[in-house]
């Protein structure tokens, strides 16, 4: 893999080498998003429709390495992309932390999560929250939803109102951005992850990570921080990417312990004590 795709390819870019056919073949000399992808790699993402255009433009082209780029999706599902592309003769692969993940001389801090909308930007929040109290200066990374022409999305910066405005942020952006705002952090986004690293870690004394769905983080991090959906036991075995997650963080929260229930609780804690004794497993009531 590493003659295809440069080491600092992120699975969160990966999913938006797509174009309106549904599918893009990038040439040896194409340069997204601070990767080289070489022709023969065939980037899979873009909610499924990817794959539903595979067997009429790509089937029996030998020359194809296929790239699975989701997230949020269960075992199975990932399982039948993959067999899809194996059906046409093209290879399947995932990409690892040791290929896509960025080191920071900052040492992040990544939060996680297990399934989307686990609880984790307010997570994001509350930790930002302490840091700053301690006279961190925080910088929020937040994971991609680069809307509309992403060569002009390289990197974004967001310190004010007037920043959302003119970056033309979506709602969907501005739910996730403006409480950071609103408490002082400054948030960094964007589709170039190389770039944005650089320009974090000038004014930041901690880069913090902030998920998208339940990807895993794009940098190296000196503490993982992964939130346990105990709406939804059992879950943290049975997604992807979140099962990645739950096994190879650092702190489980368990999040709205009072709510979800006791036995979905204990479920989701022995899933924890079962597949990785080592984190430490907090229980939140409220952020």
């Amino acid at each position: 893999m590493s003659d295809h795709i440069a080491p600092r390819t992120s699975p969160g870019a990966l999913q938006h080498l797509t174009k309106d056919a549904g599918t893009v073949q990038a040439s040896p000399h194409d340069h997204i998003h601070g990767a080289v992808v070489a022709g023969r790699i065939l980037i899979m993402g873009a909610a499924g429709r990817d794959f539903h255009d595979f067997n009429t433009y790509y089937r029996n082209n030998r020359d194809f390495e296929v790239v699975f780029a989701y997230s949020d999706l269960p075992h199975p599902e990932v399982t039948h992309k993959a067999s899809l592309a194996l059906s046409c003769q093209a290879d399947s692969t995932l990409l690892g932390g040791r290929q896509i993940r960025l080191k920071s001389s900052k040492s992040p801090i990544s939060i996680l999560a297990v399934r989307t909308a686990s609880g984790e930007s307010k997570t994001t929040r509350r930790v930002a929250a302490l840091l700053r109290e301690m006279g961190k200066r925080v910088a929020v990374v937040r994971h991609t939803m680069p809307y509309g022409n992403r060569k002009e999305q390289e990197v974004k910066r967001f310190a004010s109102y007037e920043d959302l405005d003119r970056h033309h942020t979506t709602i969907e952006e501005r739910e996730e951005y403006e409480p950071h705002i609103d408490s002082g952090t400054t948030v960094f986004a964007g589709v170039d992850y190389w770039k944005i690293l650089g320009e974090a870690e000038q004014e930041a004394d901690v880069i913090h990570w902030d998920r998208g769905n339940n990807d895993f983080s794009f940098y190296r991090s000196g503490l993982e921080i992964a939130v346990a959906d105990t709406f939804r036991p059992g879950h943290e075995l049975t997604y992807h990417p979140g099962e990645v997650n739950f096994r190879s963080t650092d702190v489980i929260v368990l999040n709205m312990v009072d709510n979800a229930g006791r036995s979905n609780v204990e479920e989701v804690r022995s899933s924890a004590e079962r597949v990785k004794p080592g984190p430490r497993t907090l229980n939140v009531h409220h952020l």
